[in-house]
This record gives C-alpha cells, structure tokens and sequence, in this order.
C-alpha cells in the first residue's frame, strides 16, 4: 500500500500540467480497488471507458471492413457462419456430455488468424466471398490447426525443446479428457515440468493466456474453440512423426500407466 500511494501521489504530481494527459488502462475486476487512491489524481477518474469484449458484431465489422476496404464484397450471411462458429464455446452437461453453443464473444487473435488463412486461398480476382467460399477455402478448425502447427513448431525452434514435450505438454494439463479447458498453476521457474521461459514463449503466441487471481497465477488454452484444432493438430504431427513404439507408450502414459499395457 505505501508503494501504491506513492506511485499515485507522483502520478497525480504530473498530471497537474494543464497539457499533460494520461490515459490508464486495466482490467475491470480491478478499478473497485483504485477507489481509495482516487483522491490522489486530478480528475478523481471520472472519465472513464469500458472496452468490452469482441462481441458479435463488432466482429461482423472486423471481417467485412478490411474486405470492403479491398473491393471484396465479404455476404453477410458468410461473416456471420465465420462469427458463430469463432465462438463456440463447451458447456458441461449434468449426464456428462459436452454441448456446444455459441459464446458472448469472439477472440480476436482467432478471428484474425482465420481471416489470414480465408484471404490467402481466395483466387485472384475473387469480387465475394459467400456462404459456399467458407467450405472452398477451408474451415475455422483447419485455419486454427494450421495456426496451432506454425506457432508451436516456432516456439520448439526458439526454445530448443522437443515439440513433441510441447504438445504433450498442452494436451495434458490444459484439456480434459472430456475434452474442455482446465487451468494449471503457474510455477516460479515451471509449471508441471515446463520451464517458464518455454510457458512465456507459449503466452506469446496467444494460444496460452496467464490470469492472476488473488496473486495467484493460472494457465489455460486462450479460448474454448483451441481445443479441437490443437487435438486434431497433435493427432496429425503424431500420425507424421511418432512411430508405433511412441504413440503406444505416449497411450500408456496417458491411461496412468498401467501394469497390464506393459510388454
């Protein structure tokens, strides 16, 4: 607390010039706290701005705008398939199952990923972009597979780690065995084996997000509709570059193990 006050107090000190502006920006499940140092800025932070999450519409525009922008009428009917299937999300049902359904939001990167992967398969010329495009250029989960494939075999160069580790890794510790997100905790210097550095690295490519909750922080997958891209992206790289061996003993590893697999 005396190093918040006095943060502030200097902040409040610079902000006093008549030609001097600041603009913060924070999670929202923290302003309630910035109340008690209020006093200690000029504006007692009156002005104020809620920037909400990617929400359906706006991310209508973030897809049709660039296009429109090009000459590339993109239909409404396309944008929105593209939207609806960004933000799925899984729900857990009482009997087990799994239910997908659409979400409040979509995830920026994703849908910028998505959108490169459609532009770079349009054929020249191409004046719209409609419903039967979508399935001609390719789908979400191919673009985010092909996204999952690019960033974690760049972060095992980068990191000189075996990607293999990486994508066990991911598979393990942020995804269910009824397939949804799960959280782990984030180690000092690692996190269930996995050197932070290799983790920062896996946070850059946003396909990982770090949250802090009660200065206590937590991993997980950036996003609901990474899980079955990244799945289907470890099958395809185990497929091309695990051999029987490997993926039996990867099989006995994820089953616990057990005496009765053994040779």
């Amino acid at each position: 607390r005396p190093a918040k006050i006095a943060f502030l107090r200097q902040l409040g000190a610079a902000l006093r010039r008549s030609d001097r502006y600041a603009v913060l920006a924070l999670r929202e499940d923290w302003l309630a706290a910035l109340h008690a140092y209020r006093d200690l800025l000029p504006t007692r932070l009156r002005a104020s701005y809620r920037l909400d999450l990617l929400g359906p519409t706006a991310a209508l525009a973030a897809i049709q705008g660039p296009a429109a922008a090009l000459g590339v009428r993109f239909s409404d009917a396309a944008a929105r398939k593209l939207v609806d299937d960004l933000r799925q999300i899984r729900i857990a049902q009482p009997d087990g199952s799994v239910l997908l359904q659409p979400g409040p939001s979509v995830e920026p990167v994703q849908l910028q990923v998505t959108c490169r992967t459609l532009w770079s398969r349009l054929s020249p010329g191409t004046a719209e972009i409609d419903v039967p495009d979508l399935a001609a250029i390719g789908d979400v989960d191919q673009a985010l597979a092909a996204y999952c494939d690019d960033e974690l075999a760049a972060v095992a160069r980068d990191c000189a780690v075996p990607e293999r580790l990486l994508r066990a890794w991911l598979a393990r510790n942020l995804v269910t065995e009824r397939g949804l997100r799960t959280q782990v905790l984030r180690g000092p210097t690692s996190t269930q084996g996995l050197e932070d550095r290799v983790l920062a690295a896996l946070i850059d490519t946003h396909l990982v997000r770090a949250d802090e909750r009660r200065a206590v922080a937590w991993v997980e997958l950036a996003h609901d509709r990474l899980v079955a891209p990244l799945l289907a992206s470890n099958r395809r790289h185990a497929d091309a570059h695990l051999g029987p061996l490997e993926r039996q003993a990867d099989l006995w590893d994820r089953q616990g193990r057990p005496e009765s697999l053994l040779l």
